[in-house]
């Protein structure tokens, strides 16, 4: 270990299932892959071609993983950015014609010139394969990928064990077919954590996830959990007037150092909050400086955007012309003072303790680039200012553990990333109506698996394709992006088209007249999780009388 401590930054790149026939909402994995997911690649390709070693944890959900998998995927892609090509033309003739702006037109090229560029980096350098390159960057040590659940639910609140198992071993599954080797590392969506889920992560070779702080911590609800941040998830506080607070008792335990999650053998990081806040926070965080360019305002002709934050509560119609040479100053100013306040807190942590602590921040891989249009561009520098400080240890989070074993345990307390520090955005008067019909599908599905122990080849594809229904029913996206009111009736159709079909599916099965043909019709449909195993959602007592022991 350094002579100060060290530094692991983790991604979680997440879109829900929009692919194919849900072409309206396949703008979202286009925008992320446009904005975020390859722009990350292409600086972590620099940064690998600088010999700067600054390896980060990138997780991407497996529901996300599908899509960019699928050929097709990149057809559609490309069809997008030629749009937006397309879009930033038309500007760039009205902006030297009629309606004459010489600096908005160089805006407009601008932006026409950076889709251009992405859609070259990935036709070429990755030749459209963006798994490879993913596999390539975590062969050279520039990234460690984690694995995640698979449709991104929320697992405090699947109260079936079963479920649970399944949402976890159909993430890792994917993972493994992929990347062809086993993950290290587990991303909890929305760092949604209850005791219990670190024993289910242990028996599949987990060796570290992540929580918040005030899981580690205890006291008040600290970053994310306060609403007060940048991009989707704070329209939740803006949306509802919430009562509930996190509560548990503040005890001597700090996100500097990792721990063992009672006797599981899994250890944890939490999120530390002071640095985290300086990038996500929506009253002090880099992206709300003035001199950046702003995400809401979009021209009502091509959608591109052209004007900068300008200033605290602007009206968008008073907002200033963006200027990339000042966000270019900015960027440098905040990348250096991010690596001081890392440098910081490391330093007073071995002041305090005499022991090397570790400083674990993570977000949304879509709040750089997408959200924050200068976030990747900040990102590489703030790397590189912490790989030349010489210092602090740049490392994977399993690297970290390995290098920093953990030396007390605790039990997190139950938690999330949401607004209160629990469950909030998933479970409140708008959305608890789909609990209740997620636990009886769960049951239900529970109840099939056990009861089919020698099922024909025609009952296992029926019984392969009611899994899958359920994995997508579960997704926690269905919940939230009715809390943020983001896409309310998009979100109620999709929850109640994977019912309907689950329920039709199981329906068949308990009547023993399976529908194979739907059954493939609707796998060739959607696509995703083509190792899934029916068996992994048996009762613990059903699996353990088959197999002779609980794995």
């Amino acid at each position: 270990m350094s002579s100060t401590g060290a530094f692991a930054l983790v991604l979680h790149g997440h879109i829900p299932y929009v692919r194919m026939r849900y072409f309206r909402g396949e703008i979202w994995l286009h925008e992320s892959l446009l904005y975020s997911l390859l722009p990350l690649i292409e600086m972590l390709y620099g940064l690998r071609d600088e010999q700067i070693s600054s390896p980060i944890t990138l997780s991407l959900s497996p529901v996300l993983l599908e899509q960019i998998a699928e050929a097709g995927c990149f057809l559609h892609f490309d069809e997008f950015v030629a749009d937006r090509v397309r879009a930033a033309e038309l500007d760039i003739a009205h902006y030297e014609g009629e309606a004459f702006n010489e600096h908005l037109r160089f805006l407009a090229v601008m932006q026409r010139d950076g889709f251009e560029a992405t859609r070259q980096f990935l036709r070429g350098r990755l030749q459209s394969n963006v798994i490879a390159a993913l596999s390539e960057l975590q062969a050279a040590g520039v990234i460690e990928i984690a694995a995640s659940a698979a449709t991104s639910a929320y697992l405090p609140l699947l109260h079936s064990e079963s479920s649970v198992r399944a949402q976890i071993r159909a993430g890792i599954a994917t993972y493994n077919r992929l990347f062809g080797q086993a993950p290290r590392s587990f991303w909890l969506p929305e760092h949604g954590y209850r005791p219990g889920l670190e024993a289910i992560l242990a028996e599949e070779g987990i060796q570290v996830f992540f929580v918040e702080g005030h899981a580690i911590t205890g006291g008040e609800a600290s970053g994310a959990a306060t609403g007060d941040i940048f991009g989707g998830y704070g329209a939740v506080k803006r949306q509802y007037t919430i009562d509930q607070k996190f509560d548990e008792a503040a005890r001597e335990f700090s996100t500097l150092s990792p721990y063992t999650v009672g006797e599981s053998g899994v250890a944890v990081l939490g999120r530390n909050h002071s640095a985290s806040y300086q990038v996500w926070s929506n009253v002090l965080g880099y992206p709300g400086d003035f001199d950046y360019r702003d995400y809401h305002r979009k021209s009502g002709m091509s959608r591109l955007r052209y004007w900068r934050v300008t200033g605290k509560n602007v009206p968008l119609d008073q907002k200033d012309y963006y200027y990339p040479d000042w966000a270019a100053y900015k960027i440098e100013q905040h990348a250096e003072n991010f690596a001081h306040l890392i440098g910081d807190l490391l330093r007073n942590h071995q002041t305090h303790t005499g022991t090397n602590g570790l400083v674990m921040v993570s977000f949304p891989t879509e709040l750089f680039g997408w959200r924050w249009y200068e976030g990747i561009q900040w990102m590489g520098m703030m790397l590189r200012h912490l790989h030349y400080n010489g210092n602090i240890d740049l490392k994977t989070t399993s690297a970290l553990v390995a290098q920093l074993p953990p030396s007390q345990a605790l039990i997190p307390y139950e938690s999330s990333w949401g607004v209160g520090g629990r469950h909030f955005n998933w479970n409140n008067t708008d959305t608890r109506w789909m609990w209740d019909v997620i636990q009886t599908c769960s049951a239900r599905m529970e109840a099939l698996a056990d009861r089919f122990e020698q099922p024909t080849e025609l009952e296992s594809i029926v019984l392969a394709q009611t899994a899958r229904e359920l994995l997508l029913l579960q997704s926690g996206d269905w919940q939230l992006l009715i809390s943020t009111n983001e896409a309310r009736v998009f979100a109620i159709r999709r929850f109640t088209e994977h019912v309907q079909r689950f329920e039709f599916f199981a329906d068949g099965l308990d009547a023993g007249t399976p529908n194979l043909i739907a059954a493939r019709e609707f796998y060739q449909l959607d696509h995703v999780f083509e190792d899934i195993d029916f068996r992994w959602f048996r009762s613990r007592a059903a699996d353990t009388a088959e197999n002779g022991s609980t794995s």
